[in-house]
């Protein structure tokens, strides 16, 4: 309880806040980590891995942890869904999966003066 109370510092909040039913927890972790990487130096998984530890040695750790991850999330989603490398040269376009016919709109006549150049 100690380490939690002293990992609040600085937060506006308590133990008792984030022990409390509901998603108070997550919303302050991820709330946490945007700080982190909005503000912190380094590159993208240097500055997720802050969120742990900013300690060099635990942050390559967890930052090693976190990349790995990524690649097994990115593998799992190549192998469910249609994906396209966006930023590779020669990918795809993209195609709307339903055509939608769109009627054209008419415009209600307009209630202001018109002014005329003679």
């Amino acid at each position: 309880m100690v380490i939690l109370e002293w990992g609040l510092r600085g937060y506006s909040s308590s133990a008792n806040d984030v022990e409390a039913a509901g998603c108070y927890s997550f919303d302050l972790a991820a709330w946490r980590l945007r700080q982190h990487i909005k503000h912190d130096k380094g590159d993208l998984w240097t500055r997720a891995a802050n969120y742990h530890s900013k300690t060099p040695y635990y942050n390559a750790i967890y930052r090693a942890d976190l990349m790995a991850k990524a690649v097994k999330w990115a593998d799992w989603l190549d192998a469910r869904f249609v994906t396209y490398g966006v930023t590779k040269s020669g990918a795809p376009e993209s195609k709307p999966a339903v055509t939608v016919a769109v009627e054209p709109v008419v415009a209600a006549p307009s209630q202001q003066a018109v002014k005329t150049v003679s």
